[in-house]
């Protein structure tokens, strides 16, 4: 679990930098303990969904480099068979949601706009 997690930060400090592109495998990662990690980046449009023919030419990308996993990132969302084809091929789906989470998480790529403060009654002083 903990190299998945290393492996997310790591994803998300990359995108940050990543010029995005649409030609095959994005980023080739050696993450520690000598595994080999693909990351395939794909910027679409909301309603634009990654679907099940490119999770499969990711996967065949995967074994052709002899990599030990893949992560594919979209700035969208995944079809269910694309979904459903990522856990057949052991293949980590990061979608647009999660991605953004992990930015504001992380603080990569993003500023803070503001600062709210919320306050609450101190019992000890009543």
């Amino acid at each position: 679990m903990f190299s998945f997690v290393v492996d997310l930060i790591f994803i998300v400090l990359l995108y940050s930098m990543l010029q995005l592109l649409n030609k095959g495998v994005d980023l080739n990662s050696s993450c520690w303990q000598n595994y080999l990690s693909l990351i395939q980046v794909k910027r679409y449009a909301p309603d634009n969904s990654v679907q099940m023919p490119e999770i499969t030419a990711f996967s065949g990308s995967i074994k052709l480099k002899h990599a030990d996993r893949g992560v594919f990132i979209t700035t969208s969302t995944f079809t269910q068979g694309a979904i459903n084809a990522a856990k057949d091929l052991n293949i980590t789906l990061v979608n647009g949601e999660m991605l953004t989470n992990l930015m504001i998480q992380y603080q990569v790529g993003v500023e803070v706009k503001e600062h709210y403060m919320t306050y609450k009654i101190d019992g000890n002083m009543f």
